[in-house]
């Protein structure tokens, strides 16, 4: 005798599933523009990605649904039927991503994939529905299945339709655009499987055997899924983004490209001018160099500031995990070493994979290469700092710090630049630090001033290298000066070299903007107007330069050691070369 049984639904887990569905539906819409931008093994690896991803979340989506569904008659699910739906569900995805990556969405185009997508949608629900087992049979109402496979169709129509047209370029009316497109089609999936859902009736076997379950396990199998989907989901999008962060760093190469073609063409201008236009240009390069350092600062820096913000979230994302990874390492080694301990003799097979992949290198590797990883991420997330400070110039508040760490810092990051080459000794940095008590500053600003001069100083110095060989360069090596000490109320910073120094008419040029000595396309001409301003307009110090042809430079810079001292009380200075 078959005695129809009614089920509940849990509300926390309904409204989960349609969380669920919302995120899939964004994170579908983000990945088809990826798909769709792509060429090659790319396109191939974010279709399988995308695939995989967006089928996930549906299926989750579908199957907390049912674990939503509570019945008082226990249920058990086909672990086999559930990876068939898996599958349809990835299958579907993966239809649905091929059609919109299409150039053109003809109507043959969009009928076929949504006929596939609605058609998979279906089967991967159907084949849930089959994987329940329980002591109760399954009845369908036609005509309410026939209701969910034409719902699924329309919706698998009206998403195509929408990933299609959504524009590639992540603006802000774009992301609005697709954050409400992902709400229509996260709200419309679910009703499918709720439909397919009303479809269903339950009659179970024998009335004696109907009993309340407790819904503990399917609250934590449902909480589970739940997390790994938002997992896997947001994995998908931090990929995204983090390829969307690599394509604009290369539209900001572009831009750099584009201003210094630009600079030369201004430069072959002024030279084709008359002599009485000269006094007028002067004026009109000097107006220019304000207006252009401005836009050019505020443009970069919110493009920069936007590339290191996208950049760090999936860089502490990995960085996170990389720890968590090293000590799974060491428990798989752990277990390994134990396994070789139990069982010394393994099989041929196991032997001779073993010797194959060369375990024993694999195990030494392995540990090394996660750290070699850590390493590398945190180098990233300083050079992002690097860049969101030089992207606040004006805007960072100022901070009591220690001026050597600063100096200090800007060493490790020219590290490379300052060490052997097969052209010339290491550079020799002679450092005299003084006792400077902290001083109140904008340390971000402080800190471009000290790569602007000491890259300076090593651009001098390679370039005074011209002409001589290995040997002559090692009897006199190049070294740079850097002394530090507190002086009237000010900390006095030398940078000094001993490279090929300059002429007097090239000093007086020397801190206005656009004037270079370097090659076309190796300078703008800006880094030392930029230090300038930093030290003399916004820390109310000074910054000065001296040098004697053939013997070096030597910068100075006063900084006040408090707030509020005038820039006219500067003490007087002597220059050491």
């Amino acid at each position: 005798m078959n005695t129809p049984i009614a089920g509940t639904y849990d509300i926390r887990l309904l409204v989960l599933s349609v969380a669920i569905a919302m995120l899939a539906a964004y994170t579908a819409l983000d990945l088809a523009g990826q798909v769709r931008t792509a060429s090659g093994y790319a396109r191939i690896g974010w279709l399988l990605g995308g695939a995989i991803a967006m089928g996930t979340g549906i299926w989750s989506m579908h199957f907390v649904g049912m674990l939503a569904f509570c019945l008082p008659i226990p249920v058990k699910y086909d672990i086999l039927k559930i990876l068939l739906s898996i599958l349809a569900a990835i299958l579907a995805s993966g239809c649905a991503l091929f059609f919109v990556s299409q150039e053109v969405m003809g109507i043959f185009n969009l009928l076929a994939g949504s006929l596939l997508m609605g058609l998979g949608i279906i089967t991967m629900h159907y084949t849930g529905m089959a994987a329940m087992q329980m002591p109760a049979h399954i009845h369908y109402n036609y005509m309410l299945v026939g209701v969910s496979i034409a719902i699924a169709l329309i919706v698998s129509l009206v998403a195509l339709w929408l990933a299609f047209h959504l524009p590639d370029r992540s603006t802000s009316a774009n992301r609005q655009q697709k954050i409400v497109s992902a709400i229509v089609m996260g709200a419309a999936i679910p009703i499918v499987h709720y439909t397919g859902m009303a479809a269903t009736s339950f009659h179970a076997e024998e009335v004696a055997e109907m009993r309340s379950v407790m819904n503990l396990d399917s609250s934590v199998l449902s909480t589970t899924i739940g997390i790994l989907t938002f997992a896997i989901l947001g994995l998908a999008l931090l990929i995204s983004l983090e390829t969307t962060a690599i394509e604009r760093t290369v539209a900001l190469a572009n831009l750099e490209r584009e201003i210094a073609e630009r600079q030369q063409i201004e430069q072959r201008l002024q030279c084709e001018q008359a002599q009485k236009l000269e006094q007028a240009l002067q004026e009109l390069q000097h107006t220019q160099a304000k207006l252009f350092h401005t836009e050019k600062i505020s443009s970069l820096g919110q493009l920069v500031a936007g590339i290191a913000h996208e950049v760090n979230n999936p860089v502490n994302f990995i960085c996170g995990n990389l720890s968590h990874a090293h000590q799974y390492i060491q428990d798989l080694i752990h277990l390994l070493n134990l396994y070789n301990q139990k069982f010394p003799h393994p099989g041929d097979d196991i032997a001779k994979e073993i010797a194959a992949i060369d375990l024993e290198y694999l195990l030494a590797d392995l540990p090394k290469m996660i750290s070699s990883m850590k390493l590398g991420t945190e180098r990233i997330k300083e050079i992002m700092q690097s860049l969101r400070n030089f992207s606040r110039v004006d805007g960072t508040a100022k901070k009591t710090v220690d001026i050597h760490e600063g100096i200090e810092a800007t060493l490790m990051i020219l590290h490379y630049r300052l060490q052997a080459n097969s052209n010339r000794p290491e550079i020799q940095v002679i450092k005299q630090y003084g006792s400077l008590p902290q001083i109140e500053c904008y340390i971000g600003q402080l800190n471009q001033v000290f790569m602007n001069l000491l890259a300076n100083a090593i651009d001098a110095l390679e370039e005074s290298n011209h002409g001589q060989t290995f040997a002559e360069i090692l009897q006199h090596p190049n070294m740079i000066k850097i002394t530090t000490s507190a002086e009237d109320g000010y900390a006095i910073i030398k940078i000094a070299d001993n490279g090929a120094g300059m002429t007097e008419a090239v000093r007086l040029q020397l801190f206005d903007a656009f004037f270079t000595t370097k090659p076309e396309g190796k300078g703008t001409g800006l880094g030392l107007a930029i230090s300038y301003q930093i030290i003399t307009d916004t820390h109310n110090g000074s910054l000065q330069c001296f040098s004697t042809l053939g013997k070096g430079t030597e910068f100075v810079m006063q900084i006040p050691l408090a707030t509020g001292i005038a820039n006219d009380s500067v003490v007087a200075i002597s220059a050491t070369c």
